[in-house]
């Protein structure tokens, strides 16, 4: 029994050593570029901190194979005094025998026990350490190493699937001029940033990583190009939209991206390649915007027939549209997912937002909801566009790029990487807006709620909603 604990705490120690050899191999796609002195630099403490915890478990395994000698020595030490016994039924001499053939097994058991704890705590510090090797450490996305093998497995898929795998690139723009101007712990910041807002836009779609320095790469789900292509350029438009504060400092960025969809037969490599060449596309042309390439060849993502007229149908009521010329501008963005008659229900929210409203959670980023509740004489068709409207012209800076509306009177804002003072601020605004477009005539209660680490999604959007009910017309409230 004890030599088949002994095989089983070795084979653990064996695989153990495989995996830190898998862990302190280089990733076979990636490849040395410059400006990334820091992740190199962070690389070889990792793999210095592996070898460290190969050679404990290298010791354990030695330990454990002289134990194992020093045991079966004992144990055949006490067989010969038995064979070599002219008088078995020597009590003294059995009574002997057993006593050490007992305490020899008792301290083989207590050895094995020790090691197995050993082995325990190995194994749990490299499942610790391959989590931070798949981990950017400044963002907490996935790093290019993680990236690098759901590459591989998305490769592998090729075109078994409906829609291949499509490889987005995106470059922060003028990044090394920022650096320059506002200093690298800002430029941080903005990577940070970065980060969250595509974790919040696109991780229910596809794999968001930090690909280096400050490029990140998302690989979209099964999707088709055309879906692909509009997610993908609404997050980027909402890069140059929003602010963000560092040091009271209101900072803006924009960002381009490459996008290439996998095709048969194609490497990795030159699937990386397009992508690269689709980006590099876009910053030729002006940066700020996307491109997607169609083969070898590069087209704008948004296309010129984008501009044309809107239809009837889209018009805005000529009654929503207030003339007079003191009125704050309430057009807002002219973005179909936000139309009156698109808006997504509480439900629907829910699911929309959820996924990212639990990173943001683990990553201990605030996260803001508002309800603004309207009681209007108007046309209801009038206060809802009018609501709308002051509600995208307030929160256009900020990381607001989810709407939900109860059908009713309702509409709730779900504002991630926002603390409570910001979100009061926009309250205000809001209330502003939206009493200049009614004169004051319409009844407006808004309430700000910031999620707490423990709450779901649905649970911090029903406390915002309750205390909405609550609140009066003269402040926004909070909870």
């Amino acid at each position: 029994m004890g030599i088949e604990l002994v095989a089983l705490i070795a084979l653990s120690c064996g695989c153990s050593g495989l995996l830190c050899g898998w862990l302190l191999r280089d990733p076979g796609c990636s490849t040395p570029q410059p400006g990334r002195a820091a992740d190199a630099e962070k690389n070889r403490t990792e793999r210095d901190r592996l070898e460290k915890i190969a050679a404990q478990l290298r010791k354990v395994t030695t330990s454990v194979a002289a134990e194992v000698d020093a045991h079966q020595t004992k144990i055949q030490a006490v067989s010969d005094s038995l064979t070599d016994s002219e008088d078995s039924s020597d009590q003294d001499q059995v009574y002997d025998a057993v006593t050490s053939l007992i305490a020899a097994n008792a301290l083989m058991q207590q050895q094995l026990g020790e090691a197995q704890n050993q082995i325990r705590s190995q194994a749990q510090a490299i499942e610790t350490a391959e989590e931070l090797a798949l981990t950017d450490g400044l963002t907490g996305l996935n790093n290019r190493r993680a990236l690098d093998r759901q590459m591989k497995e998305r490769h592998a898929l090729g075109d078994t699937v409906a829609n291949p795998t499509t490889f987005m690139l995106i470059d922060v723009d003028h990044f090394k001029n920022f650096n320059d101007l506002h200093g690298h712990l800002t430029g941080d910041e903005v990577l940070k940033h970065v980060g969250r807002l595509l974790t919040t836009s696109l991780s229910d779609v596809g794999f968001v990583a930090r690909y280096g320095g400050e490029e990140f790469a998302v690989l979209f789900n099964d999707m088709k190009v055309a879906e692909i292509k509009d997610r993908a350029d609404k997050v980027r438009e909402t890069f140059g939209e929003q602010e963000f504060f560092v040091d009271d400092q209101c900072l803006q960025v924009t960002a381009s991206a490459g996008l290439a969809q996998l095709e048969p037969g194609e490497t990795i490599e030159s699937w990386i390649e397009r992508a690269d060449n689709a980006l590099y596309n876009a910053k030729d042309e002006g940066r700020n915007q996307a491109y997607w390439m169609d083969g070898d060849v590069a087209f704008p993502v948004k296309e010129e027939e984008e501009e044309e007229e809107p239809s009837e149908a889209d018009a805005v009521p000529e009654t929503a549209v207030d003339t007079d010329d003191e009125t704050p501008d309430l057009s807002g963005p002219a973005t179909d997912s936000l139309a009156p008659l698109n808006l997504p229900n509480f439900e629907t929210l829910s699911e929309n937002v959820g996924s990212g409203f639990r990173k943001l959670q683990v990553e201990r980023i605030p996260f803001c909801l508002m309800a603004i509740r309207v009681q209007a004489d108007a046309a209801e068709e009038v206060w809802k566009q009018a609501t709308l409207s002051s509600i995208q012209a307030s929160v256009r800076g900020i990381d607001a790029d989810r709407i939900g509306f109860d059908g009713e009177q309702t509409f709730v804002v779900c504002l991630p990487s926002t603390d409570e003072s910001i979100a009061k601020e926009r309250a205000k605004l809001i209330r502003q807006n939206i009493d200049a477009a009614s004169e004051s005539a319409w009844h407006l209660q808004i309430a700000t709620a910031s999620a707490t680490a423990t709450e779901t999604f649905e649970e911090a959007l029903q406390r915002t909603v309750e205390k909405n009910t609550q609140v009066g017309q003269s402040e926004p409230a909070t909870a």
